[in-house]
């Protein structure tokens, strides 16, 4: 499982579609879940906390980061959550829309 990206997060806020993920999210009238997986500093800037901001807004939900290994292996906050707290969040949602 691969997290959300902070080029991907700012992609979906913008409303571009120039992939296949970002097309299926912007096309969906699905809730949008988001499990944000960067290095602590990508995480941190303020324009991936304004793409951030502006989904949630939308309402999207987004799922952690955690504090972590990250890939550059330094511990920091933006490891992706455990996937079982995404498959919740999917079997919630899910739930809740019927």
């Amino acid at each position: 499982m691969r997290g959300a990206r902070c080029d991907l997060i700012t992609r979906l806020a913008l409303g571009l579609a120039d992939d296949a993920v970002t097309t299926t999210a912007l096309a969906s009238r699905s809730p949008l879940l988001l499990a944000p997986a960067m290095e602590a500093a990508m995480w941190e800037h303020p324009a991936t906390q304004a793409s951030v901001a502006t989904l949630v807004a939308r309402g999207a939900r987004v799922l952690g980061p955690v504090r972590g290994r990250l890939a550059s292996g330094r511990e920091d906050t933006g490891r992706m959550v455990d996937c079982t707290v995404i498959v919740d969040a999917v079997e919630e949602t899910l739930g809740a829309a019927g």
